[in-house]
């Protein structure tokens, strides 16, 4: 059969255009606890130490758990709402409840000057956190890494698993098996919480970390400085219980005297985007822009 009218990445739109199509906002929404303040129309992820719902310019965090955008919360007495001049309003402060839809048509915050195409992949942006841009250009490991202790007794992490990965979006050179990450650097006191991230580069050898600050809860950590062009592949978490502080570089992740009490995940990409977008907008850098969430 033929196809007529101009291509279309809209699953609405089977195989032409059609002026009659409804673009209403709508669909599915759920509820979550929100690990940080959120506005209306944040892009979303699932933190995966804290399991709250929140935002980073962590590019790999959002392809990896990615949830939705923010429709209302505590602040609009859990009314969710469909209005595009919500948009950078907020809706939940830290720990208060937050809704988010999954499924459906709603409203975006742009996070560049640039045109976004009608039916352009959305990506996380790169300026603000929570905002969205027209390209699918973060950067994430797309196997598992398998990040664990190097060996009993190291204070270093080593991914197990060849991965390949993407870094703004373009494929990158593999790892090796058994690659040691980037020594962990700075000190999680006794009792506190905080969490050691890992990074590579495009070549696939040039390895970093970052440490967060430290938290007196495992639900108030939060993220180290973010990056955008580097792919993170997973991260350990500490919580030292015995005796002094983990210093990292230093103390084993296995220390029984410490008792460091690490946990390791991995970052790995379930989604190829954010949604697509609806409208054509070239306008300013956190306006409203309408999405289809597949």
């Amino acid at each position: 059969m033929s196809f007529q009218g101009r291509p279309t990445n809209l699953e609405f739109v089977l195989n032409q255009e059609d002026a009659a199509v409804a673009l209403s906002p709508g669909g599915r929404v759920g509820v979550h606890t929100a690990h940080q303040a959120i506005k209306y129309g944040d892009a979303l992820f699932l933190n995966p130490y804290s399991q709250r719902a929140d935002k980073s310019l962590e590019s790999s965090l959002y392809p990896a758990f990615f949830l939705g955008y923010a429709v209302g919360g505590t602040l609009t007495g859990m009314d969710a709402f469909a209005d595009s001049g919500l948009i950078g309003t907020q809706v939940s402060a830290a720990g208060e409840q937050v809704l988010i839809q999954t499924r459906g048509i709603c409203y975006a915050q742009n996070d560049t000057t640039g045109t976004i195409l009608a039916g352009q992949p959305i990506g996380p942006g790169r300026t603000t956190a929570g905002r969205v841009i027209g390209d699918l250009n973060y950067s994430v490991a797309t196997n598992n890494p398998a990040i664990a202790i190097k060996a009993g007794a190291s204070a270093l992490v080593k991914s197990v698993n060849v991965f390949a990965s993407i870094v703004a979006g373009a494929p990158s050179t593999a790892t090796a098996a058994n690659l040691d990450a980037a020594a962990l650097s700075g000190t999680t006191a006794n009792g506190a919480y905080a969490i050691y991230a890992f990074r590579v580069a495009t070549n696939g050898t040039s390895v970093t970390s970052a440490k967060s600050a430290d938290a007196t809860t495992q639900n108030g950590i939060v993220w180290p400085t973010a990056s955008t062009t580097l792919i993170t592949y997973g991260f350990v978490l500490i919580h030292p219980t015995g005796t002094g502080d983990f210093v990292g570089g230093t103390t084993a992740l296995d220390d029984a005297t410490v008792v460091p009490n690490a946990v390791y995940y991995n970052i790995i990409r379930s989604r190829g985007n954010l949604g697509v977008a609806l409208e054509t907008v070239t306008g300013t850098a956190g306006a409203a822009l309408k999405i289809l969430l597949i």
